[in-house]
C-alpha cells in the first residue's frame, strides 16, 4: 500500500525544474500546466504503485528527467529519462593519423555532433560511407567501424581522386545530412 488511508494519496510526476506535469489518484490523472495540459496521458493505479504516463509530441525542451513523487509519505517512487532524438550535426571528414599514403592503412572519421537531447544521454553514433557515390561496408580492404572508417594497403592507382561521403546515424533511428565530399589525395 502507498499510505494508510489510499483515497488521500495521489502521485505527482514532476520535471527536471520542478514543474508539475501531472497529479495522479487512483486511476486517474490530470494535468493542469498549460504547456502539458493536452499532450500528457496517464494511465495505472497509484494505490498499487503501478503508473505510466505518455507524453506526446515531443520537443527538445521536453528531454530530462521526470519523477514520480508519492505525497503521503514525501518521496519519490521512480524516475525516467525521457531522450528526445534529433538529426546530428552536418558530418566532417577528418583524417585521424595524416594524408593518404600509397602502400598504408588510412583512418578517416566521420565527426558530428549530437543534437538530442538532454545531452548526458547514452545514444550511439555510428557513420555509413560512400565511395564515388557507392556505399562501403566493412569488406576487403574497408573496415567500418563506428564512425571510422580504414582502408588497409591504400593504392594510388585505385583511390587517388575517389570522392568520399559519410551520414551520421544516431541510434540507427535519427541521420544527419551528408556531409560534404572528401577527394582522396594519395601520395
Amino acid at each position: 500500500m502507498l499510505t494508510e488511508d489510499p483515497n488521500t494519496a495521489f502521485v505527482n510526476i514532476k520535471y527536471r525544474s520542478g514543474v508539475i506535469v501531472m497529479t495522479a489518484i487512483g486511476t486517474v490523472g490530470i494535468s493542469k500546466d498549460p504547456l502539458y495540459k493536452d499532450r500528457v496521458n496517464f494511465t495505472g493505479n497509484t494505490y498499487h504503485k503501478l503508473i505510466a504516463f505518455i507524453l506526446r509530441n515531443n520537443t527538445l525542451s521536453d528531454a530530462g528527467i521526470y519523477t514520480a513523487v508519492l505525497t503521503i509519505p514525501n518521496r519519490t517512487i521512480g524516475s525516467q529519462m525521457l531522450i528526445v532524438k534529433a538529426s546530428p550535426s552536418k558530418p566532417q571528414i577528418v583524417e585521424l593519423e595524416g594524408p593518404a599514403v600509397n602502400g598504408t592503412n588510412y583512418h578517416l572519421n566521420c565527426s558530428a555532433l549530437s543534437s538530442s537531447q538532454p545531452p548526458n544521454h547514452n545514444l550511439s553514433m555510428f557513420s555509413e560511407w560512400r565511395r564515388d557515390d557507392m556505399l562501403i561496408s566493412s569488406s576487403g580492404r574497408y573496415i567500418v567501424s563506428g564512425t571510422e572508417l580504414t582502408i588497409t594497403s591504400l593504392s594510388y592507382k585505385q583511390y587517388n581522386g575517389s570522392a568520399l561521403s559519410c551520414v551520421a546515424f544516431e541510434d540507427q533511428l535519427v541521420k544527419s545530412v551528408n556531409s560534404d565530399t572528401f577527394i582522396m589525395d594519395v601520395k
